[in-house]
């Protein structure tokens, strides 16, 4: 029973957040812990002009984003271990 209510509960919020990522009037991408794109919503696929399938293949997210932008966007991933591991 119990099991079967957690199970109802993470359902609900998977939806909810679902919902939020593709309704979002702001572009929205989520990264692997590598770095790696995985998902980006339409508002992010129509703020830089790519389809999901070219955003997948982009290699240099830091030539994707305005040099203003950069040092903010990265600083989470640029200390990752999977990161560091791959660029050094």
């Amino acid at each position: 029973m119990v099991h079967k209510h957690i199970n109802n509960r993470m359902r609900a919020n998977e939806q909810l957040f679902r919902s939020i990522f593709e309704n979002a009037q702001i572009g929205i991408s989520i990264f692997s812990i590598d770095g790696r794109k995985a998902f980006s919503n339409r508002a992010c696929q129509e703020m830089l002009g790519c389809t999901e399938e070219e955003l997948r293949k982009v290699e240099d997210w830091d030539k994707m984003v305005h040099p203003d932008e950069s040092s903010f966007r990265g600083g989470a991933l640029r200390g990752s271990p999977a990161r560091e591991a791959r660029s050094g």
